[in-house]
């Protein structure tokens, strides 16, 4: 594989309320709904609730399902044809029988992709046929630099050239739902208007990244 696309930029909120945004999944099912869709929403797991979730010291991963019975759109249908989008599952290219015991960890015939979260500021994510990358950087209290790299099996021909430019844009466009929250987020946490917040089993990621930040820097993180 190799870099296929990305995008970079500054964010007017603390590194930590970026990370946080990308340590559980059920936001999708809401934050998504027009880019991905019934993708992040399945029978029996409405809410995309993880496969798996496991710490790896300072580390975590969480592994994700996808909907099979998602329908594709007509322009959809086309990209498909060709190459990957985050919303096609069937490439192939990962046999689960055969996957590395680090990607897929439960085998899941539903599975969609794993998220890594390498300590402190460090995302990797696997696909079946493409990965991510996505790094955090903290340029004051309350502003973040983040870039985000999409590495792909290059394009040989237009259909997969096509393909590819369809997964870019729908990309593009779930970056920005993901990242239009995180300055408001900012400013209400700024007012003192919340000072504590109750997390749930779906949120221990972000749990498990706050006790690790305590354990190293404490009341300074």
């Amino acid at each position: 594989m190799s870099f296929g696309y990305g995008y970079k930029g500054t964010l007017n909120c603390n590194w930590k309320i970026a990370v946080d945004s990308q340590q559980e999944a059920y936001h999708a099912v809401y934050l998504h709904r027009r880019t991905l869709g019934d993708i992040c929403s399945m029978k029996g797991n409405r809410f995309m609730h993880a496969l798996d979730i496991r710490f790896l010291g300072p580390h975590r991963m969480i592994s994700l399902p996808g909907n099979q019975k998602h329908r594709p759109k007509p322009a959809e249908q086309v990209a498909h044809r060709f190459g990957w989008s985050i919303k096609r599952q069937d490439l192939g290219f990962l046999n689960p029988a055969e996957l590395p015991k680090g990607i897929n960890p439960t085998r899941a015939p539903d599975w969609l992709f794993d998220i890594y979260l390498i300590f402190p500021n460090f995302w990797l994510a696997p696909f079946d046929g493409a990965f991510q990358t996505h790094n955090f950087w903290p340029l004051a209290l309350d502003r973040t630099y983040q870039e985000i790299k999409m590495y792909v099996i290059p394009p040989r021909d237009a259909g997969q050239c096509f393909s590819m430019e369809f997964a870019k844009c729908i990309n593009r466009d779930t970056w920005l739902e993901d990242f239009s929250t995180l300055e408001s987020t900012q400013e209400m946490l700024g007012s003192g208007a919340k000072d504590h917040f109750v997390l749930q089993d779906e949120e221990i990621c972000v749990r498990h990244f706050y006790k690790t930040l305590d354990e190293r820097i404490g009341s300074h993180a």
